[in-house]
C-alpha cells in the first residue's frame, strides 16, 4: 500500500503540474500533464485512473486533446527523483 506521505507528494505534484482552472479548451491543442511518483506506477494506477476520469469530465480525453505522462522512481532505477521532471518536457 502506498504510505500517505507518498501519495500526498504525488497527489500535490499533480496539482502543481495541471492548470490553475481546469475548463474544456477547443478542440486542436494538445494538453501535457506530467506526473511524478515515488511508487512503483501499479500503486499509483488507482490515483491516477481518478485523475483521468475527473478530467475527462471537464472534456479532457487522453489521446484526443490530452497526454498524461507519467515518470516513478521505481521505473528509473538509482535516478535522483529531482531529475525526473526534467524528461517530461
Amino acid at each position: 500500500m502506498t504510505s500517505r506521505r507518498a501519495f500526498i507528494t504525488s497527489v500535490i505534484g499533480s496539482v502543481l503540474v495541471a492548470p490553475a482552472t481546469a475548463r474544456a479548451q477547443p478542440a486542436g491543442r494538445m494538453y501535457h500533464i506530467g506526473h511524478v511518483g515515488l511508487t512503483s506506477p501499479d500503486d499509483m494506477a488507482p490515483y491516477l485512473q481518478a485523475l483521468e476520469e475527473g478530467l475527462r469530465e471537464l472534456g479532457y480525453l487522453k489521446g484526443r486533446n490530452l497526454i498524461i505522462e507519467n515518470r516513478s522512481r521505481r521505473q528509473h532505477h538509482g535516478r535522483d527523483v529531482r531529475s525526473l521532471p526534467a524528461d517530461l518536457r
